[in-house]
């Protein structure tokens, strides 16, 4: 309908919803039985409608704002209120003396809802419209719904850094960033595989035994139920440890008319079973643990697994339970183990949780943080979260210190630095000391900065390297700390490596530098003074990602950093590139592996997945040799490799495959899943070629031709 009053009074004519019309509205208060008190007639009614308007107006954008006291969106049937209630004051923030200055608990679940009221109505968290009048003006769009701001959740790569000494000259484990072990999608014990496999919808752990190339048992997790494997599985003697997500459904909710089946509560549930393996044939669940939230990352510090998770409660269709705790093991964890900063903008904890494996009766330690962490750096004492902010003047990396005593879990200190962290090998601690590498981006110069600061126990800056490249304009690619020493690899148009020296903890200083085209991504410690780098490579004016660079430092004379060897692999890629774990070092045979998918001349084609094996004796880039995996199924998902005595083992959902070090030769397989266990109807031979078969990894310049 259209109004004449408002085309006078604006001098338009607008389209009125036909929800507030003056009969509408009118109509309403009828049916609510208000009697309005009687006023004499007067010439022009126009004044009052348009009050009414502006009423109406003025309700639904409380409504919009969270002006009433609504718990979610009007259901049919359901009487809607209109309640307003007072805006929420922050609560003063609870000070423990076992907590250092600066860092606050809470005394009670009351006190963590008011905490989260004061948050979530301050920054507009959640939206909820539940008054008819703000319902029928969007025209009922928004009925049995919520809307409600989506969270991304950064997947962080969990990997990194030498094989332990215990088992290095037998076979290669876990590659990890120090003692602490890391899950991992495939682990060995010097004879058995077990390893993460997915077919369909089903995810698996499968135990396979080298000595007779035979399947011995499978652990199905099926995500028709809502469990996936994260990915990371820990092997400790006799014990199994599977790590999964479970992920509740939201049935019967409905976006403009249709029903979707959402997964629910933001961040699900992390769950950990762990299995006596002493019969490998038939594993045995011993019990479960749980915590809420989706994993960031796990550790495993002799018997004790600590498992870190992110979590974001949100309200239900009905809005119960919206200001929550998180729970471990179905029970809602002690508002005093949950710990703040007194911050105004962050609403997500942050669970870690200690179980001592071995003994399922042992008390489980936990601690939620309230910080949004996207990744952690652990080592044998500490644990530190991380994440990243801007706020107002710049990037900054905020870091929490937890220390780890078995079991017991105790905050100790935050702190922060400026600029962002690039992965986990930003960090390192030694001697008590957190050393970090940042890229910051300085808003006068409009240029990159990279940055090295060096934080006490109470991650207070002791000293700082404040422009690592000295204007260069780089941003950090990959670092590495050895001691005393740390290794930074920045990039924007060339590639250089910079040696720092951290010896005197209060003036570190960049020792040398070695420019080369390309960069490294990840950093890998061969042996005293030796580095190998893998990454992209490229020219002086640009990176080439079509080009898979590995390339050997000599780094044992700070001040004069050099390239003893490379190579590169044309149409060549490594999932070492993002995930440092699906390399493999084998001092006792002086060689590293990695996955490598190689491309078509071209670029494209069939894909060929081969395991390079490289042999950095003499310190050179020699005999290496490509073991191509060819299980004789379509399916080829993950791909991995591990060596166990003279033999290397490639892995995929489908096979493992066993090769002879020395020379490549194809000795055994393992059938892990077929073609008809993915439900595809594909000849497997349309995807296969006779030029493919005969790809061989070759030192050279060129791994294969343009």
């Amino acid at each position: 309908m259209k109004d004449k009053y408002t085309e006078d009074l604006f001098g338009f004519e607008p389209e009125i919803p036909e929800g507030l019309s003056k009969d509408s509205i009118l109509e309403k208060i009828e049916k609510r039985g208000i009697t309005p008190k009687k006023h004499e007639p007067k010439k022009d009614n126009s004044f009052f409608f348009v009050a009414a308007l502006f009423a109406v107006l003025l309700i639904g954008a409380l409504a919009l704002t969270g002006g009433f006291n609504n718990k979610g969106p009007a259901v049919q049937g359901q009487e809607a209120t209109t309640e307003i209630r007072p805006q929420p004051q922050k609560p003063a923030p609870v000070e423990a003396q076992e907590l250092p200055e600066g860092i606050y608990t809470f005394e009670s679940r009351e006190q963590v809802e008011e905490y989260f009221r004061y948050i979530s109505e301050k920054n507009n968290v959640f939206f909820y419209v539940t008054d008819d009048f703000a319902v029928d003006i969007n025209e009922g769009a928004l009925k049995n719904e919520t809307a409600e701001e989506s969270v991304t959740v950064p997947v962080i790569n969990s990997a990194i850094g030498s094989v332990s000494a215990d088992y290095a000259d037998s076979f290669t484990g876990t590659n990890t960033q120090n003692s602490a072990d890391e899950g991992d999608i495939i682990k060995t014990d010097g004879r058995y595989l077990y390893i993460v496999s997915y077919i369909n919808t089903v995810s698996y752990v499968k135990i396979v035994d080298t000595k007779d190339m035979k399947l011995l048992s499978e652990l199905p997790y099926d995500n028709a139920d809502g469990y996936n494997i994260s990915g990371e599985i820990y092997i400790k003697g006799d014990r199994l440890v599977v790590l999964y997500n479970k992920l509740d459904y939201l049935k019967n909710n409905t976006y403009g008319g249709f029903i979707c089946y959402d997964y629910y509560g933001g961040d699900g549930e992390t769950l950990a079973d762990i299995y006596d393996i002493s019969d490998r044939a038939k594993p045995e669940k011993l019990f479960t643990v749980s915590q809420s939230g989706s994993i960031v990352s796990t550790r495993m510090i002799g018997n004790i697994l600590y498992t870190v998770t992110r979590y974001t409660q949100f309200p239900d269709a009905e809005g119960d339970d919206f200001y929550c705790v998180p729970s471990v093991n179905g029970s809602t964890v002690d508002c005093k183990s949950i710990i703040h900063f007194d911050e105004e903008n962050v609403s997500t904890y942050t669970v870690i949780t200690a179980t001592d494996i071995s003994d399922e009766k042992a008390e489980r330690g936990n601690l939620s943080v309230l910080t949004n962490s996207t990744g952690l750096y652990c080592s044998e004492d500490n644990l530190y979260l991380a994440r990243n902010k801007y706020d107002g003047s710049g990037d900054k990396t905020v870091i929490t210190k937890v220390s780890l005593k078995g079991t017991e879990i105790k905050c100790e200190a935050s702190g922060e630095v400026n600029g962002c962290y690039n992965d986990k090998y930003s960090f390192d601690e030694k001697e008590g000391y957190l050393r970090v590498v940042t890229t910051r981006y300085d808003y006068e110069s409009f240029c990159n900065i990279c940055s090295l600061y060096i934080l006490d126990e109470n991650l207070g800056t002791v000293s700082k390297i404040d422009d690592i490249t000295d204007g260069l304009n780089e941003e950090v690619k990959a670092v590495r700390f050895m001691g005393d020493k740390a290794y930074v690899v920045t990039f924007a148009q060339t590639d250089p490596l910079f040696v720092l020296d951290l010896s005197d903890v209060n003036n570190p200083v960049v020792k040398g530098e070695l420019y080369m085209p390309g960069y490294s991504t990840y950093l890998h410690p061969i042996k005293e003074g030796i580095l190998l780098g893998i990454g992209y490579g490229g020219d002086e004016e640009r990176e080439d990602t079509s080009k898979l660079k590995i390339a050997l430092y000599d780094v044992s004379d700070m001040n004069n950093p050099k390239i003893l060897d490379e190579f590169i692999i044309n149409n060549g890629y490594t999932d070492v590139n993002y995930d440092a774990k699906a390399l493999i070092h084998y001092p006792a045979k002086n060689i590293v592996g990695i996955p490598v998918t190689i491309h078509s001349y071209n670029g494209y084609g069939n894909p060929v997945k081969s395991f390079a094996v490289i042999d950095y004796s003499d310190n050179k880039l020699t005999s290496v040799s490509g073991f191509v995996h060819d299980s004789e199924e379509y399916y080829k998902g993950t791909f991995r490799g591990t060596c166990i005595g003279e033999n290397l083992y490639t892995v995929d959902d489908c096979a493992v495959i066993e090769h002879r070090l020395s020379d490549g030769e194809k000795l055994r397989e393992c059938i892990l899943a077929t073609e008809e266990d993915f439900k595809v109807n594909i000849n497997v031979e349309e995807y296969k070629s006779e030029d493919d078969m005969d790809v061989v990894v070759a030192t050279s310049s060129a791994f294969i031709p343009e």
